[in-house]
C-alpha cells in the first residue's frame, strides 16, 4: 500500500525527458518498493514503444540528451560536487534492440565542484554543459565537459532563473526567467567569448521551453488555462507559429531531426504527440507501450536448445554411426556433390522469399552470413520451411530430391533397410534447423561419416550410386 502511494505521488510529478537521437524520459515503475527507471523510445519497427534500459537511485534533477548520448543529474547533496551519469545508446536494426555503452550501469563523469546547486543541464553535440547559481545569487557559473576533462565559460550575470538551453558545437543559447515574468536569452558563442543578453518583450504566457527545429529557435509559453503557445525567435522578435489548449504545465516541448513533438506523464504512462512542422498542427496525445523482450528471450533460448540438441545428436548418435551394409554400386557421397546438391534444392526457398516477404535474394545471402538474430528470422524461417516441404515431398517417395538425382546420390539407411516416412520427416525437420543456424552446418564437414544432423539423428546416410558394388 505503502509503495503504491509513493508510485502515485511520483507519477503525478512530471517526469525528465529529453530528445536524442531517441526520447529518453524518467519513469516510475511498480514494485515494492517503485523503482525509478531511465527509458527509451526510438526507431524501432512499432514506434510507439518504450524500453527500460537501466534502473536509478531515485529521481533525478535533470536529464539531458544529445545524438546517442544521455547524461543524467543526480540528486546534489549541499556543498557536494557533482558527478554527472551518463549511458550511449545506438540502435541495431538487425538485432532490433538498443546496444548500450557500458552494457550494465552508467558511466560516471569526472566530478565538478560547482559554485552553489546545480539549476540547468544543457546537452550538446561537444557534451554537457552545467549551470550553477553561486552565493549571492546574481551569477550563473557555467561549465562545460570536454573530451573528459571540466572547463569553465565566461559566468552569466544575472538574477533570472533559467529555464531551458540549447546547444551547438559553436554557442549556447539560454532562457530565463525573472521573478516578474519576463523573458529573456542569453547566447554564448565560441570566438568572442562572452554572452549577448536579448530581451523577449511583449510576450504573453510564462516561459517553458525552448528547442532549436533546423536553425531556427522554437519558443513555448504556458497559459494558466492550460494553453500552450509555440513562437519562433527571430532576431529577438517573438513570431507566434501555433496555439493548443489542451497542454498543461508538465508537457514538455521536444525536437529532433526528425521532427517536432510533445511529451508528459498520465499518471503512469508515458504520452507523446506529434507536432507538423510544416502546418502547425498536432496530433492526439497517444501512449507510449513498455516492450516486452520476451520475444527475443524465446527465440534465443529456442536456437541455444536447438544447437545443445544437435550436438548432443551428434555426440550420441553421430559418432557411434557405422554402416553395416550399403545399396549394391553406393558408397558415402563425397561432399562436393552433395553441397551442389543442397543448393539445387535450396532453389525453391530462395524463389519463396520474394514471394513470401517481398525480400530478394540478397537478403537470404545476408541472413545466412549474419545468422540467426530477430531481424533474419522471416527471411530464414521460410527458407527453411520450405527447404524441409521439399525435401519430404520427394524423398518420401523416391528417398531422393532433384538435386540428389541430379548428381545421382540418394539417402540410405545405415542398417540397409528400408527408409520408413517419419525418418525422412525427421531428417528433413532437421535440416530446416541446420538452415535456421548456418554454423551448424560445419558438423557435416566434423562427422566420421559426413552425416548431417538429420542423418545422425534417423541412421541415415546420403550415398552416391554407379560402377562396380563396393563394400565399406
Amino acid at each position: 500500500m505503502i509503495a503504491g502511494l509513493l508510485l502515485a505521488a511520483a507519477a503525478a510529478a512530471s517526469m525528465q525527458a529529453s530528445q536524442g537521437t531517441g526520447l529518453w524520459f524518467t519513469c516510475w515503475e511498480a514494485g515494492t518498493p517503485p523503482v525509478m527507471r531511465l527509458c527509451l523510445q526510438g526507431p524501432e519497427a512499432d514506434g510507439r514503444q518504450y524500453v527500460s534500459l537501466r534502473a536509478l537511485s531515485g529521481e533525478p534533477r535533470a536529464i539531458a540528451a544529445h545524438g546517442d548520448s544521455v547524461w543524467v543529474l543526480p540528486e546534489q547533496g549541499e556543498g557536494a560536487a557533482v558527478s554527472l551519469l551518463a549511458l550511449r545508446a545506438r540502435w541495431d536494426a538487425q538485432m532490433e534492440s538498443w546496444r548500450t555503452s557500458p552494457p550494465q550501469g552508467l558511466d560516471r563523469l569526472p566530478p565538478l565542484e560547482a559554485d552553489g546547486a546545480v539549476e540547468l543541464l544543457v546537452g550538446g553535440p561537444a557534451g554537457p554543459v552545467l549551470l550553477s547559481r553561486r552565493q549571492g545569487g546574481n551569477v550563473l557559473a557555467v561549465h562545460a565537459l570536454r573530451r573528459g576533462a571540466w572547463h569553465t565559460l565566461p559566468e552569466v550575470r544575472t538574477e533570472d532563473t533559467p529555464i531551458a538551453g540549447v546547444a551547438t558545437a559553436d554557442d549556447v543559447t539560454l532562457l530565463t526567467r525573472s521573478d516578474e515574468g519576463e523573458a529573456a536569452l542569453w547566447r554564448f558563442v565560441v570566438g568572442p567569448d562572452e554572452w549577448s543578453r536579448t530581451a523577449l518583450a511583449g510576450i504573453e504566457g510564462t516561459p517553458h521551453d525552448l528547442v532549436r527545429s533546423g536553425r531556427s529557435l522554437l519558443l513555448g509559453l504556458q497559459h494558466d488555462d492550460g494553453t500552450r503557445m509555440l513562437a519562433w525567435v527571430q532576431d529577438g522578435a517573438v513570431v507566434p507559429w501555433a496555439s493548443f489548449d489542451d497542454v498543461g504545465d508538465d508537457a514538455t516541448l521536444l525536437a529532433s531531426e526528425s521532427g517536432l513533438h510533445m511529451f508528459r506523464m498520465d499518471g503512469e504512462t508515458p504520452m507523446v504527440r506529434v507536432l507538423d512542422r510544416a502546418s502547425g498542427e498536432a496530433g492526439v496525445w497517444e501512449p507510449l507501450r513498455l516492450r516486452s523482450n520476451l520475444g527475443g528471450r524465446l527465440w534465443s533460448l529456442a536456437v541455444s536448445i536447438s544447437i545443445a540438441l544437435v550436438v548432443v545428436l551428434m555426440l550420441v548418435f553421430g559418432r557411434s554411426s557405422k554402416v553395416v551394409s550399403l545399396p549394391e554400386g553406393c558408397q558415402v557421397a563425397p561432399l562436393p556433390r552433395r553441397v551442389v546438391a543442397f543448393f539445387i534444392d535450396f532453389v525453391p526457398g530462395v524463389v519463396a522469399i520474394p514471394i513470401v516477404l517481398g525480400a530478394s535474394p540478397l537478403d537470404l545471402a545476408s541472413a545466412v552470413l549474419t545468422g540467426p538474430i530477430p531481424a533474419t528470422i522471416p527471411v530464414l524461417l521460410v527458407a527453411a520451411a520450405t527447404t524441409v516441404a521439399w525435401g519430404i515431398i520427394w524423398e518420401v517417395p523416391t528417398n531422393r530430391t532433384p538435386g540428389k538425382r541430379i548428381m545421382g546420390l540418394r539417402v540410405a539407411r545405415l542398417r540397409g533397410d528400408g527408409i520408413v516416412w517419419w525418418r525422412t520427416a525427421a531428417r528433413n525437420l532437421l535440416k530446416g534447423v541446420t538452415i535456421l543456424v548456418p554454423p551448424l552446418a560445419i558438423i557435416v564437414v566434423l562427422g566420421p561419416l559426413g552425416q548431417g544432423p538429420g542423418d545422425a539423428a534417423t541412421g541415415t546416410l546420403v550415398v552416391q550410386c554407379g560402377g562396380g558394388p563396393k563394400k565399406v
